[in-house]
C-alpha cells in the first residue's frame, strides 16, 4: 500500500516550550514543518518590503510634481508681471492717445 511514509518522517516529535514534547501535526492531521513559519516570515517580510516600495515610489513622484508644480508657478508669475506691465503700457499709450486727440481737437 504505496501511499504510506515512514512513521519517523510523518510524525515528529518536537520539545515544547513548557518542556513538554508535541507532534508536528496540527488538529486536521497535516504535518507541519517548522520551516513553514519561516516561509510565512518570508513571505510578510516580501509584502512589507513591497508595501515600502510603493510608498517610496509614491513620495518620489509626488516631490517630482512638486517641483515642476513650483516652476510652474514661477513662470506664472513671471508670465502675470509681464502682462501685467504690458497692460500699463498699454494704458499709458492710450491715454496718450486720448490726450493728443483732445489737444489736436481744441487747436482747430
Amino acid at each position: 500500500m504505496g501511499g504510506h511514509k515512514p512513521l519517523s518522517s510523518e510524525y515528529r516529535v518536537f520539545p515544547n516550550v513548557s518542556g513538554a514534547f508535541r507532534s508536528n501535526k496540527d488538529h486536521r492531521g497535516i504535518s507541519v514543518e517548522p520551516a513553514d513559519g519561516r516561509v510565512i516570515l518570508f513571505i510578510l517580510i516580501g509584502f512589507a518590503v513591497f508595501a515600502l516600495g510603493r510608498r517610496f515610489q509614491t513620495m518620489i513622484l509626488m516631490r517630482q510634481v512638486w517641483k515642476q508644480s513650483a516652476r510652474q508657478v514661477t513662470a506664472r508669475k513671471a508670465v502675470a508681471h509681464n502682462a501685467a506691465k504690458s497692460m500699463i503700457g498699454i494704458t499709458l499709450i492710450a491715454l496718450f492717445v486720448v490726450w493728443l486727440v483732445l489737444n489736436l481737437n481744441r487747436s482747430l
